[in-house]
């Protein structure tokens, strides 16, 4: 298969390292990729190409020139970084999907994955069961209403054009990357873990604590393998993507010091606000 995956991150990277190893075409598309990153973690030839999802003509060339079986939508604005500017949220998130779904239309692209977010669900309203894909869902942040808007329009636009949309709500990834996105969730717990790797102290800090669904980010690599690679006809299908265990800090804390018995970790207090999911009562229903 041809593969246009926009996003050069922590996701996108590990997506294509899936997507080449077996067997199939990877672009990358991002603004500002990285490549020492991309290529640490992708061992077989991929293309990095640079662009804007929120730039429609470029975007537009390109998928009319590779003509790719399917896009995965992996770029974005997390978090506090989409508090903060919510304009450029706005751009990214809602603007830059809708380009993508438009391009791949108008290209003839029949399928496009697209990588949503825990951060869509109102946890106060489910305290007694796991989160289905039908649970209660809450835009009272930034980040949450552009994914939220961007999953409608994704609909919307399928409906009306025959477009295969397969939305994934991930719980919060973790591994090695780079974050420049803003997932909080992810860049602590890298805080967590890298330190002892290196044979330096960890950090403790405010997203790994509370209840919290971790995802390391080759499964959440090998979901969006799959939701591309899928054979039935699905029209519009959202699917919770995680583990169906919350961990506490001391768990996540436990883990390190198992894997890595000398591990040193310290509590720090960052300077100044620090923008992080609510605190998980319950984990994803993963039927």
């Amino acid at each position: 298969m041809r593969i246009l995956i926009t996003g050069a991150g922590l996701i996108g990277s590990y997506t294509t390292a899936e997507l080449t190893a077996k067997g199939h075409r990877v672009v990358l598309y991002d603004l500002a990729p990285d490549e020492a990153y991309v290529r640490s973690v992708v061992r077989q030839p991929v293309e990095i190409r640079r662009g804007d999802a929120a730039d429609f003509p470029s975007l537009l060339d390109l998928m009319l020139a590779e003509r790719f079986d399917c896009v995965m939508h992996t770029a974005g604005l997390i978090g506090g970084a989409a508090q903060r500017q919510p304009w450029k949220a706005v751009q990214v998130n809602v603007i830059g999907t809708v380009h993508v779904a438009e391009a791949a239309r108008l290209a003839g692209t029949q399928r496009v994955v697209y990588a949503s977010t825990h951060g869509v669900y109102d946890f106060s309203k489910r305290t007694d069961e796991p989160m289905t894909e039908s649970s209660p869902v809450s835009d009272e942040t930034v980040y949450s209403a552009c994914k939220l808007s961007a999953e409608h329009l994704l609909r919307a636009l399928g409906r009306a054009h025959g477009l295969e949309v397969i939305v994934l709500r991930f719980t919060n990834v973790f591994g090695r990357g780079l974050y420049v996105g803003g997932s909080t969730g992810g860049a602590h717990m890298n805080e967590l873990v890298r330190g002892p790797a290196l044979g330096k102290a960890g950090r403790i800090l405010p997203a790994v604590k509370g209840k919290g669904e971790w995802l390391y980010v080759k499964d959440a690599a090998r979901a969006l393998v799959l939701a591309c690679e899928r054979k039935e006809k699905s029209g519009y299908l959202v699917v919770n993507i995680g583990t169906g265990v919350l961990s506490t800090e001391q768990d996540l804390v436990a883990a390190v010091r198992e894997a890595i018995p000398s591990a040193r970790l310290e509590e720090v207090t960052p300077a100044g606000p620090v923008h992080r999911a609510p605190e998980r009562l319950q984990p994803y229903d993963l039927t």
